[in-house]
């Protein structure tokens, strides 16, 4: 039997044994959540950030044993590449859940399953509706595995819904670099 426990700090959590739920989305507690909707395995973890982004978000995903000697203080586990970034532009009109208007919201960590998942129904300033749903996970079978889906519903209109997946090869950890650009051009074959 799940017992159902609201935080102390805020009516928009429900925490059972094995999950908790935010309810609504709330930016004044961005760090704090990012922090909550952490998922790893053990030998890599990724902070709860969106997946779209948000102003002043700490996307971070850090491997066991992945350090770096930040010049100014001391050794830290690096940021490594985010493997999130995603973009979704619904009849040009990007998805941020700081503009237009957020219809429904729910963030759920399973922690039996190690899996977070978010629903979103979110209506563009243009006034088109849309369902998000996105999943990710961190395997315990594979260490080396990171997973992530993303699908979009259009409720109320017929047209396009462009989405973009990238990985952002240069994190920081707030304002430090922990990789270098590389060279680039084209290797000379000696002959």
């Amino acid at each position: 039997m799940d017992a159902k426990v609201s935080s102390p700090s805020s009516s928009n959590h429900i925490y059972t044994d094995w999950t908790v739920t935010e309810t609504k989305f709330d930016p004044t507690q961005l760090h704090y959540k990012e922090t909550v909707f952490t998922i790893g395995n053990g030998y890599l973890s990724t902070r709860g950030s969106f997946e779209e982004g948000y102003h002043a978000a700490w996307p971070m995903t850090f491997i066991n044993g992945v350090y770096d000697d930040v010049p100014v203080v001391y050794t830290e586990l690096a940021n490594c590449p985010d493997w999130l970034p995603i973009v979704i532009v619904v009849e040009g009109e990007r998805f941020r859940l700081d503009q237009g208007e957020i219809l429904h919201y729910e963030r759920q960590l399973d922690l039996r399953r190690g899996k977070l998942t978010r629903d979103v129904r979110w209506r563009t300033p243009g006034g088109k509706t849309i369902d998000i749903h996105i999943e990710r996970f961190v395997s315990m079978a594979d260490d080396h595995v990171l997973a992530l889906r993303c699908q979009i519903t259009p409720v109320d209109f017929d047209g396009t819904i462009e989405i973009q997946a990238s990985i952002n090869g240069y994190p920081d950890n707030q304002g430090v670099l922990h990789w270098e650009w590389l060279k680039q051009g084209q290797i000379s074959t000696g002959t």
